[in-house]
């Protein structure tokens, strides 16, 4: 590769398909190719294979691969990842100055690490969860969960939401749900209580590797009558009527701009890390409408997404062509009107 083009190496903890993924993907394609960066993905997919006992050897084939490939800067997105690198990192990887993302929870040991950067994934789980309540008049919420690191690390967050002054009387939590299990796992909870995703489904016929987030959620919505929440983008269109999420392609964008900050020459050890995403109340006008949730009962500033809009709006060029044409129609016929009425 010629010296002249700077490069950036990605690391991704789960598989290419997976919604996070990709989104994270094409935010950093993006970003990168503004700035004519060239940048190689690989994936470790910790989802489907939780215990990745082959991560020594993707580390050395990595090490292998792009050992000639004049790399600048590593990335690396998610827990699992990051873990895997601080544990094993060697030889060519070793050496690069490291910018990660998608981290679930601010480790002190990790912001005090020598060539290390990057951007904390923050969750709005207190607000988003409250706001489930608050909209479904309840005072319990269920939350789903699994036993992978980051579905620890979202339960762990709950805590704050049991010590704030709008916490719920009661938090049941639902931890490794496969998705035959769903109806049995759920049948004793009353169907106004709140179901908060915090977590991923199972398929029991695989050996339990984690849904797809998508796939989790729409089976949920199918097989259960409960409002259901998240605080992440990639939930929305499948069934969560809403929260405050976090958006996975800005999430990427503000990674990019650390790593092209080294690119252009700035000591790694200079750039603090961001410790805050910037998070946004969306909701699903359709559950709205299945739940009977005013629009007007939502936060201020939310967004929708799958809102019906009228035909005025969707077809506004239209009407008013249409508007134009009829009314110069009636003009030149009341014209043509008057100058007959005059030849009479």
């Amino acid at each position: 590769m010629a010296d002249e083009t700077p490069s950036v190496l990605v690391i991704h903890s789960y598989h290419a398909r997976l919604s996070w993924t990709s989104k994270l993907t094409s935010g950093l394609d993006k970003s990168f190719a503004a700035a004519d960066v060239e940048v190689f993905h690989e994936y470790m997919d910790a989802k489907r294979y939780t215990q990745f006992e082959h991560g020594q050897q993707l580390l050395s084939y990595l090490n292998q691969k792009y050992a000639d490939a004049g790399i600048d800067v590593l990335m690396v997105s998610d827990d699992p990842g990051l873990g895997l690198l601080l544990a094993q990192r060697t030889d060519l990887l070793a050496d690069l100055p490291l910018v990660f993302l998608g981290i679930n929870h601010i480790d002190p040991g990790l912001l005090a690490l020598p060539g290390i950067t990057g951007v904390f994934e923050t969750h709005s789980i207190v607000e988003a969860a409250t706001e489930a309540l608050e909209q479904n008049g309840t005072d319990t919420l269920i939350v789903l969960t699994d036993s992978t690191e980051t579905g620890q690390a979202n339960l762990a967050r709950l805590d704050a939401l049991r010590q704030s002054p709008d916490a719920p009387a009661h938090i049941e939590i639902v931890k490794d749900v496969a998705i035959k299990d769903i109806e049995a796992r759920f049948q004793d909870y009353p169907a106004d209580w709140p179901i908060f995703m915090a977590g991923q489904l199972r398929h029991s016929e695989t050996n339990n590797a984690l849904t797809a987030f998508e796939v989790g959620i729409e089976q949920l919505r199918s097989r259960l009558p409960h409002p259901i929440y998240g605080d992440s983008e990639i939930f929305l269109g499948h069934g969560i009527v809403g929260g405050k999420v976090l958006n996975a392609a800005h999430h990427a964008r503000q990674a990019a701009q650390l790593a092209q900050r080294i690119l252009n020459g700035e000591p790694v050890d200079n750039i603090s890390p961001i410790q805050a995403s910037e998070n946004v109340w969306m909701f699903d006008a359709q559950e709205l409408d299945r739940f009977g949730i005013d629009i007007a009962d939502l936060p201020y500033g939310s967004e929708l997404v799958n809102q019906e809009t009228s035909f005025y709006r969707h077809y506004k060029g239209l009407v008013w062509v249409t508007v134009g044409a009829f009314s110069a129609s009636v003009l030149i016929i009341v014209l043509l009107i008057e100058v007959l009425r005059r030849r009479a």
